[in-house]
């Protein structure tokens, strides 16, 4: 079971929406970390795409509003929609992050087991 690492209860909160969606939380978490730093105020002015991006999960104004989203700075309601989507196997709208956690993950393992 994964323990909050801080962040203002921003952690333990996607910590916990993971579990109730059965989806793999270091994975998860991991992709926070690595979007925003689980900073709720994080903006890029300009991402890969040359679009913003914005709040903790790093969501374009298109994609947040388009699956429902309200409120794009409600950190909570972004972490609700990304459940949603991540159940849905939509792990590819954070490229960069899923593939940088997937080789860590991997990386890990294969050292666990005796690789290089």
């Amino acid at each position: 079971m994964a323990t909050s690492i801080g962040f203002g209860g921003v952690d333990q909160y996607i910590i916990e929406k993971a579990q109730q969606y059965n989806l793999p939380v270091n994975l998860v978490l991991g992709i926070a970390i690595c979007e925003s730093g689980l900073n709720p105020e994080a903006h890029n002015p300009k991402d890969v795409n040359g679009l913003p991006d914005f709040g903790l999960w790093q969501f374009q104004k298109k994609t947040f509003y388009g699956q429902g989203g309200k409120r794009i700075w409600d950190w909570k309601e972004q972490t609700n929609i990304t459940m949603k989507m991540l159940k849905k196997d939509m792990w590819l709208h954070w490229p960069v992050c899923f593939k940088r956690m997937i080789k860590e993950i991997n990386d890990h393992n294969s050292k666990l087991i005796g690789g290089v």
